[in-house]
């Protein structure tokens, strides 16, 4: 188990083991803080009652240490596995609620014969489980479990719902994966194997929107100094540290931040940011990117992501991440982890988090004019006059058109709004595709056992829909993040995810993250001046895309695309009887790995 884990802690494993309770647990070591042997996992305490094995990082560990110091409590070592342990020791589960970090782990109690297993509140580590009559085994990725014997079956349903629905998880069960059996913890959840073989699971977290105590300062101020706050907790490392960069504008206020810590911190003099380009005017940002790394005069190193991408490391790719991904966009990610590990670039701050957490996406408008609609059509009016005012034109157009089609149909009450809404937010989840009904093998996929989701009266308020999109949209991306990074030894950390900055921006109004066309308005409010205006008022949100299209475009690729198509025919996926349609390229490469991995039990390695 530990051997498939190798490319997550290069630096070093541990395995401990109670012959007498048949418990066993294993760690590979990736090194950030306490690069001494004292770090070593699995980590007993002191006095031997427990042992831990421990994902992730703890970024408020130094303050948790001198507060325990200061109670009387001492320390053999310098990192932050043994905080967590000790503050365990004498909390239990309630020690989640001090934590600031990304982590998942598992603590076996010598006394009472209990296995206790928690993770983040958000998803940033992972941890997978598979239980059964006689055993309970755990890992990060699942290909562990597979090494152990576990069965690596994929779940016809789970594709189902990945070719109708475009998901990459349940939200009618968010523990479920792409392989029967095989479960993962929930965000914010921890789970406990007790006496009898018993498992017991509670949340620990859930995201509460509340309304801002005024505190007589700003929220740009506030939020200013919890992100400062939170970027100088994830630059707490004893290995080099570097940042990802796209030229937009959460990645470029991370390096702004990062780089006035680094002033005050000459261990971080040889800071780099890492970036993706793209010649293709589409889908470049290289203006944008150049501009700050002019204004921050910032070392950088880039890379070129292209189609030989596919048909050359899609295949790798997939064995990290072990289940289906939603674009080739994942492909660009894994490129800038390979560069930063070819630059000896450990820890890499990113600015995932941000566009859920303060309204990024473009269909977060027409969720916020709804609300508008709904609460106060004064405010909508003159949130459309300042709009025209700002020429965001095409949104003002589009909002009118939403407006009148809300009357035409005689939309005049709450649900019918929020109903209508739900079907146009842009949102894939739930739009389910006549195609691939028609291509699908009956004997494949038994339809009546699918629980296609029942479209429910989606919020016609901007924070309830910014609250289920942690779910539904964050945690996959994370998913994504976390399995690149670790492919290559790589660790990334998330400032935007800190969990007082979240909680502080469930009480911001509406109106704080949307304002006059502009979205994320308190963040560009709280950089004005500080950043180049194209980069802080910049009106085009590109995300982190590739072209796809392009790519797979390309005869290497449509000869790859050709290979997996076969494959789901010769496996009774697919009917044989249907045309190759090109716009389904994306999910037949997907599927076909799955099914392929699954028959090597993912041992390709």
């Amino acid at each position: 188990m530990t051997d498939a884990l190798i490319h997550r802690g290069p630096d070093g494993e541990g395995v401990w083991l109670n012959a007498t309770e048949n418990v066993g647990l294993g760690h590979r070591r990736l090194a950030i803080t306490d690069l001494s042997s004292l770090g070593h996992q699995p980590m007993i305490s002191q006095d031997g009652r427990y042992v831990i094995t421990f994902n992730g990082e703890i970024y408020n560990y130094i303050e948790l240490r001198e507060k325990l110091k200061k109670e009387g409590h001492f320390f053999r070592t310098e990192n932050d596995t043994e905080v967590l342990l000790k503050l365990f020791q004498l909390k239990g589960p309630d020690c989640l609620q001090e934590l600031d970090g990304m982590f998942a782990f598992a603590i076996w109690d010598n006394e009472a014969s209990e296995l206790f297993c928690a993770r983040d509140r958000f998803g940033e580590k992972p941890f997978y489980y598979y239980h059964s009559e006689k055993a309970f085994y755990f890992a990060s990725e699942m290909k562990a479990l597979f090494a152990a014997g576990v069965p690596c079956d994929p779940d016809k349903e789970m594709i189902a719902n990945y070719l109708l629905n475009d998901l990459v998880i349940d939200p009618m069960n968010e523990s479920s994966t792409f392989f029967k059996g095989i479960k993962k913890i929930e965000t914010g959840s921890w789970l406990k194997l007790a006496a009898e073989n018993k498992l017991e699971s509670s949340k620990y977290y859930k995201i509460q929107i509340n309304p801002c105590i005024d505190s007589g300062r700003s929220s740009e101020d506030k939020l200013f100094d919890l992100l400062s706050q939170s970027v100088s907790r994830r630059m707490r490392s004893d290995v080099p540290l570097g940042s990802s960069l796209s030229g937009g504008l959460d990645s470029s206020i991370l390096v702004y931040l990062i780089q006035n810590r680094q002033f005050s911190n000459p261990d971080f003099k040889n800071f780099v940011s890492f970036s993706a380009r793209f010649n293709d005017p589409e889908y470049s940002e290289n203006e944008y990117l150049d501009s700050v790394l002019s204004e921050l005069k910032l070392a950088n190193k880039s890379v070129y992501p292209n189609s030989q991408l596919i048909h050359e490391e899609l295949p790798k790719v997939f064995y990290h991440q072990e289940e289906p991904f939603i674009s080739s966009s994942i492909l660009n990610q894994w490129a800038v982890m390979r560069l930063a590990r070819e630059n000896n670039v450990t820890v890499l701050l990113d600015g995932q988090g941000a566009d859920e957490l303060l309204a990024g996406y473009s269909w977060y408008n027409k969720v916020f004019l709804s609300e508008l609609y709904v609460d106060d059509k004064q405010k909508l009016r003159e949130e459309l006059r300042q709009r025209e005012k700002n020429e965001f034109e095409k949104l003002s157009l589009q909002t009118k058109d939403i407006l009148k089609i809300y009357f035409k149909s005689g939309a005049n009450n709450v649900n019918q709004i929020k109903n209508y809404l739900f079907k146009k937010t842009g949102s894939a989840f739930f739009s389910t595709n006549a195609f691939w009904f028609n291509i699908l093998d009956k004997d494949f996929i038994n339809f009546n056992k699918i629980h296609l989701p029942i479209t429910p009266s989606y919020p016609a308020n901007l924070n309830e829909v910014l609250k289920l999109d942690f779910s539904y949209i964050l945690e996959p991306l994370l998913r994504y993040a976390d399995r690149n990074s670790m492919a290559f030894g790589r660790e990334v950390r998330l400032p935007y995810l800190s969990h007082e900055l979240v909680d502080y921006c469930f009480t911001l109004n509406s109106s704080e993250k949307i304002k006059g066309g502009w979205q994320k308005f308190v963040l560009r409010k709280m950089m004005d001046k500080k950043l180049p205006d194209k980069v802080i008022w910049r009106r085009k949100k590109m995300g982190f895309g590739a072209p796809e299209k392009s790519w797979l475009d390309d005869p290497m690729n449509r000869d790859f695309v050709n290979e997996n198509w076969l494959f789901l025919q010769g496996e009774g996926v697919i009917k044989k009887n249907v045309p190759f349609n090109s716009n389904a390229s994306w999910k037949i490469i997907m599927v076909s790995q799955l099914i392929q991995m699954s028959k090597k039990k993912f041992n390709i390695a």
